[in-house]
């Protein structure tokens, strides 16, 4: 059980592990976790856990044929869901609800991983977030690294906002300010419908994006220079190449050196950096170990 004095937000909200399943259970509020202390003869099991085997209320038990019925006539195929999916169809619907999710949307400005840190601290967060990728991610041998070691560095993605511009590696970044900023070049980002472009890798179609559109005229990508020669930048360049040629475009692999930690600490004070949540926190606490690192060695 987690001590609800050590954890954000105890005054207002509680959570323990189900003694089943390690599922957290959360509570509102501190009272209620105290009342059900008292009352719930199933205190620490979770929803789920209860609904398993003959605590289900419904164990070896079966609906009725008027049951059944009910369920029928309000199902997909009653006149009422009929109306209704005409209803959600029409273009006019689409594009009221398109309208109106642009400016009420739940998650905006928000991420899943904010919420976790809010609801359950940092360490939780971090752990619920690594569960959710790995589920996420692809498996077996259908995995491009499958039987294989990716190469050093690969995977560091480094994301967030510079002067409102987003960017999804250091790479990028640097590219932004060293390049594109410097010489006052004119772009757009590659992270569009428009230069879409599909590849085959491994006997599967999938989708790229390019990182920048420079001058009109160059398409550019930000990679490291030991990625190159792989097979999947291989496949990428391939496709990305005909689609230049088919489109007045001159395709570009660009490595260009990493800004330094002290570089991109001077922007974030300023406020033209701004990290997603979780590489916010990476990167303070990566700050504030090496300025302690350096205040000992003055000592």
């Amino acid at each position: 059980m987690f001590n609800c004095n050590e954890t954000i937000g105890c005054k207002t909200s509680c959570f323990i592990k189900c003694h089943e399943c390690d599922n957290i259970i959360n509570y509102k509020e501190l009272s209620t976790y105290k009342t059900s202390i008292k009352r719930s003869k199933n205190f620490g099991v979770c929803s789920s856990c209860l609904k398993k085997g003959d605590r289900n209320p419904f164990f070896n038990k079966k609906h009725s044929k008027e049951s059944m019925k009910k369920m029928v006539d309000t199902s997909n195929n009653s006149e009422y869901r009929k109306k209704y999916y005409e209803k959600i169809r029409t273009k006019e619907y689409r594009e009221y609800l398109s309208n109106w999710m642009k400016s009420n949307s739940p998650m905006k400005g928000n991420s899943y991983y904010k919420i976790w840190v809010e609801k359950y601290g940092v360490e939780i967060a971090d752990k619920m977030n690594k569960e959710c990728s790995l589920k996420k991610s692809v498996k077996g041998e259908k995995n491009y690294w499958f039987g294989k070691t990716p190469p050093f560095g690969s995977g560091n993605g480094w994301s967030g906002w510079y002067n409102g511009w987003y960017f999804r590696s250091l790479l990028e970044l640097s590219y932004m300010v060293n390049v594109i900023e410097k010489n006052n070049l004119k772009w757009v980002t590659g992270e569009s419908n428009i230069f879409k472009i599909e590849y085959k890798h491994n006997n599967v179609i999938k989708n790229y994006f390019p990182d920048f559109i420079v001058n009109d005229k160059y398409m550019i990508e930000c990679k490291p220079k030991k990625l190159w020669k792989t097979d999947l930048i291989i496949s990428k360049k391939k496709a990305a190449e005909e689609f230049c040629e088919k489109n007045g475009l001159i395709y570009k692999l660009r490595e260009v050196p990493k800004m330094s930690d002290d570089e991109m600490l001077l922007l974030y004070q300023k406020g033209e950096i701004v990290w997603i949540d979780r590489y916010k926190i990476k990167f303070e606490d990566r700050n504030l170990k090496k300025s302690n690192k350096i205040f000992l060695q003055t000592i």
